[in-house]
């Protein structure tokens, strides 16, 4: 079976979390690591793994973008500035199993991982006047307290889509 790993990345965070995962994933696999700005075709690929940052509890517009094109076999990674465990955290592990379930995606799994907040997008948090006061106020702190993934981190998320992967008949 031939599958992908493709990613979208604003500040680095999941390009570093996708290579990642493929060099741990690809040694028994045909394996392609995919950039989604490359505008990549999916039609020729079995299963894929899709990796995007974190935009209001969902993936980024790129990943929204190229999700009807994935395989049927589809798992779904995202970086975030909250914490994976936080309430926020909480929603857009939600908003992965979603968009599974509404492009009919077989599930090869969802993970989250810690990501550095985009500085310019920290920077402009006051800005967001659209935003309600106590939401901007947990922003700028999750904003304060993103970090990238630590190594343990990244290895756990290896070995969760190495059993998906397995589950799913992807050896």
């Amino acid at each position: 079976m031939k599958g992908f790993i493709a990613y979208s990345s604003k500040t680095g965070n999941t390009k570093r979390m996708a290579q990642y995962l493929y060099d741990a994933l690809k040694e028994n696999r045909d394996l392609t690591l995919l950039d989604l700005k490359d505008k990549p075709d999916l039609s020729a690929y079995d299963y894929g793994l899709l990796g995007g940052w974190c935009d209001r509890a969902l993936p980024d517009k790129a990943v929204m973008k190229i999700l009807d094109r994935a395989p049927k076999k589809t798992g779904l990674f995202l970086t975030m500035g909250a914490m994976p465990d936080s309430e926020h955290g909480a929603r857009a592990m939600e908003g992965l199993e979603k968009c599974l379930a509404d492009h009919k995606k077989e599930s090869l799994g969802t993970y989250l991982c810690p990501g550095k907040v985009d500085e310019k997008l920290a920077a402009r948090i006051d800005l967001l006047v659209f935003v309600p006061k106590d939401a901007r106020e947990q922003m700028k702190e999750a904003s304060e307290k993103s970090r990238e993934a630590t190594e343990e981190e990244l290895k756990e998320a290896a070995m969760y889509f190495t059993e998906q992967l397995e589950k799913g008949g992807i050896r």
